[in-house]
């Protein structure tokens, strides 16, 4: 009886034992042994359960060629039979704890054999196996939850609390510790991204070297062993030591790698995290050796400055004279950015002595939006978590069998949001169904930081259109700061839909396939927009969805040139080469694309008006002179105004632009590290762009108006027209600029001094009493 309760042990079947669903017990119909007798041996036998299972799992995941026709990635993919080699790894573990145990049943053998003297309750005491049931129980959480890479680390490290269990769990996590180290090393020292199954925290998908090709996969972060600021740390090294290639000595890689090997045997959150530091420095050091120093970064920068923020003024004058006559007439839509580029921007740039950073500038006509007919190509795109490109040219969210989390894509340019946009997209679904498009400014979407949004939740100010399907009933809500202003319901029976999203007047515009669902005012001054009135728009889900196409386009006219002509959408372009786009990604040159459209619209006007007086002078138009009355009042108002773009030009740039960056120069002069001057520079253009008031849409607008009133008092002097209606606009929108900025006046200093010598002699209060006067005599 003895030799077949071992056998059962080791997970063998006989006369007296059976295997039911699992569990190892005495049949029912053995009379030979009472009640309390089964009861003792099945007490025993529970441990043969964890043995057999264990033995099973190990063989299945645990095998050399186990996986080995599935290296592919497996995110979107439905194959659940790729073990990965972090389950490889606990297998090993596994496998040695069983040879222990079947080592320890053979020795109890032995010993039985020897004396005869062991008992049945003696063998409960022999046999009794923690270890096996704690193992056990990890190995079916792994496979009811589908766990995978850095997820089983963090498992183990769990279980590896209880004291009874740390010897063992402590052994297992060595196992997993070795594949961890190894992939970490292979990637921060050397570069390479050694992940056949999708298992480590850094995913590779299409894209920019830099920006977009390696990204965090929040999943396989084991926050046990790294935490998620390391792992960002980590991405870093890993893409900086790509860039360095052979810049890297050999002698300072194998010191790291030994470094790491070390704290992998004797493990440390606390060293790997000063390891990482220590390796972030170096190649830190050496990224801005190359990019600041080598490269020449500050001399590319104050260029930027120069032509961008238009500093350099001989140069822009030069541009406005030569555009004149090209630019009174529409442009051409196939040959416009040609015709201005070879012509007036070539002769401003003839004119000036020879600058060598003035050839990466050229002029385009910007259109604001994109459109993805399908997803063979994911270029600017960010997937986040759940995201994955299929091979049938789309992209699939929360299709991923081994993890639930909800998967995003965001395009990583900013788009410009006002004054209205439309946004459409295609995809299908299996009921039930929670997808949402999403619309914000405030983080940062690369992939590079944990902080990127991928569900509603996370956007705590921003534009949420949520789309829940649920037994053939769609639901549209759309949420302003995550307050629902607009609801809708409806049947839907479809399994592709197509969702369209317009907002224009301050009025949301919801369609499904074609059919409207919400048409409803929404206030959209709560939402905070970045540069230009811009933010990211992205597209998530809580649920599988494959999304088929996608596409968005600003409407009506923007924060642009000149919204008073067709050239609409003319900017300023950089082109950077290698190394200078790791810090001059194409993020920061929307902004100074942006900034340059504002200031350009300020400098244009300000020529058009000095042009135009010049010209009224040197023609001496004996009409004009007979009819006296009128010239006075526009040439009065033009002096107004010509004050007016006067003291902003100058104080935008001297105040704003020539002191931030004297600000940003002497930073940049203090530090050798490439991760300070990267955030250096992106605080400077974001202060820049803030204090331009880019951010403020009222004042941007009201500052339009105003260089839109300029070029029509210039059309009034020479050709006639209605001065006074020119006048009352002008007025208003001055009004209304100087009271918003007084508001502003107690976050930046100098903005004091502007609406002084714009009050100069009281000019404003008298202009705001005088138009206040009407509407007193109304009340009364």
């Amino acid at each position: 009886m003895l030799h077949e309760i071992l056998l059962g042990l080791l997970g063998e079947i006989g006369g007296v034992i059976e295997e039911v669903n699992g569990v190892f017990q005495v049949r029912e119909d053995c009379y030979f042994l009472n009640k309390s007798e089964q009861e003792l041996i099945n007490r025993i036998l529970r441990v043969a359960g964890h043995y057999k299972y264990l033995e099973r799992f190990s063989t299945r995941y645990g095998a050399m060629n186990a996986g080995l026709t599935q290296i592919v990635n497996l995110r979107g993919s439905d194959d659940e039979e790729s073990p990965g080699l972090y389950l490889k790894a606990l297998c090993r573990g596994i496998k040695d704890l069983l040879e222990e145990y079947r080592s320890k049943i053979a020795s109890i053998e032995q010993e039985y054999l020897k004396g005869r003297t062991l008992t049945i309750p003696s063998l409960l005491d022999l046999v009794r196996n923690d270890e096996l049931a704690a193992v056990a129980k990890i190995a079916r959480q792994i496979e009811t939850q589908r766990l995978r890479g850095g997820q089983l680390l963090d498992l183990v490290f769990k279980e590896e609390q209880c004291p009874a269990l740390r010897d063992t769990m402590e052994r297992m996590n060595v196992k997993l510790l070795q594949v961890f180290f190894h992939q970490l090393i292979a990637w921060t020292v050397y570069g390479n991204l050694l992940d056949s199954f999708s298992e480590f925290f850094v995913r590779q998908q299409e894209g920019d070297e830099w920006t977009s090709k390696y990204s965090l996969d929040l999943d396989m972060i084991p926050e046990s062993c790294i935490t998620t600021k390391l792992a960002e740390k980590a991405l870093f090294i890993g893409k900086a030591v790509r860039v360095l290639g052979d810049s890297l000595p050999t002698e300072e890689a194998e010191i790291f790698a030994k470094a790491l090997r070390q704290a992998q045997s004797n493990f440390s959150k606390l060293i790997l995290a000063q390891i990482l530091e220590r390796m972030r420095k170096s190649v830190g050091n050496r990224l801005w050796n190359l990019v600041v120093v080598k490269s020449d970064l500050m001399g590319h920068i104050n260029a930027l400055k120069n032509y961008f923020l238009l500093s350099r003024g001989e140069f822009i004058l030069t541009f406005l004279e030569e555009s004149m006559d090209i630019m009174a007439l529409p442009p051409k839509p196939d040959t416009a950015a040609q015709d201005i580029n070879q012509g007036p921007f070539a002769q401003a740039q003839s004119s000036l002595e020879e600058d060598p950073y003035l050839t990466n500038f050229k002029l385009s006509i910007k259109q604001s939006g994109f459109t993805y007919n399908d997803f063979s190509s994911i270029k600017d795109l960010s997937l986040l978590s759940n995201a994955n490109q299929t091979s049938k040219n789309s992209i699939s969210l929360v299709q991923n069998k081994f993890t639930r989390r909800p998967g995003a894509v965001w395009h990583s340019r900013k788009q410009q949001i006002m004054p209205g946009f439309t946004c459409q997209f295609t995809f299908k679904y299996n009921s039930p169904c929670y997808a949402y498009l999403m619309l914000q400014s405030e983080k940062e979407i690369s992939g590079q930081y944990s902080k990127a949004p991928i569900s509603p939740p996370e956007i705590e100010n921003g534009l949420v259109l949520a789309v829940t399907i649920n037994e053939g009933i769609m639901r549209f809500a759309v949420q302003v700061n995550q307050l629902t202003v607009a609801e809708s319901e409806k049947k839907c029976e479809l399994t592709t839909i197509k969702v369209g999203l317009t907002y224009e007047s301050d009025f949301i515009k919801v369609e499904l396939n074609g059919n409207v669902c919400i048409d409803s005012q929404v206030n959209f001054q709560g939402i905070k927009l970045d540069v230009g009135t811009s933010a990211y728009i992205g597209i998530g889900s809580q649920t599988g969805i494959e999304l088929l196409n996608w596409g968005f386009i600003q409407t009506g006219t923007g924060m642009q040139t000149a919204i008073f002509d067709s050239w609409s959408g003319l900017t300023l372009e950089y082109c950077t080469e290698w190394p200078l786009n790791l810090m001059l990604s194409p993020q920061i040159l929307d902004k100074y694309m942006a900034l340059f459209r504002f200031l350009f619209t300020l400098k244009r006007a300000q020529f058009t008006l000095q042009r135009s007086w010049i010209t009224l002078v040197k023609k001496r138009n004996p009409q004009l002179q007979s009819m006296s009355e009128i010239p006075r009042e526009a040439l009065q108002l033009r002096a107004q105004m010509n004050f007016l773009l006067d003291n902003l030009i100058s104080y935008l740039q001297l105040d704003i632009i020539q002191t931030q960056f004297t600000l940003f120069k002497k930073k940049v002069s203090e530090s050798e590290d490439f991760e300070e001057v990267r955030s250096y520079h992106d605080q400077y253009v974001a202060k820049t762009a803030y204090l331009c008031f880019l951010q403020f849409p009222k004042i941007v607008k009201s500052i339009q108006e105003i260089s839109r009133c300029c070029h029509e008092l210039c059309g009034v002097m020479e050709r006639g027209g209605d001065l006074k209606m020119v006048r009352t606009t002008f007025e208003q929108q001055l009004l209304f600029a100087f009271n918003v900025l007084s508001s502003l006046k107690g976050q930046h200093t100098a903005l004091g001094q502007l609406l002084l010598r714009l009050n100069f002699n009281g000019y404003l209060t008298k202009l705001q009493k005088e138009a206040e006067r009407p509407r007193l005599t109304y009340l009364r």
